[in-house]
């Protein structure tokens, strides 16, 4: 018997692969490619959120430590 935790990871997989198909694939050339992406997505296309994901994006902003700087010695 499913958990409720995996019926809705299923059940949202389900609903991704529905708006995968809809706005991708069923439109195929009849749009332009990058309108499409920008739809699915609900954002502008870009690849930072993955490679955030996989660890290697821009490094985050550290808090300069406090006291002195060491640059230049």
């Amino acid at each position: 018997m499913r958990t409720l935790v995996a019926n809705w990871v299923a059940l949202a997989a389900k609903q991704a692969g529905m708006k995968l198909r809809r706005e991708i694939c069923e439109s195929g050339d009849s749009h332009d490619v990058t309108v499409s992406i920008e739809k699915f997505l609900g954002r502008k296309q870009s690849i930072q959120p993955f490679l955030r994901k996989i660890g290697i994006g821009p490094e985050e902003k550290k808090k300069a430590a406090a006291g002195p700087s060491q640059e230049g010695r």
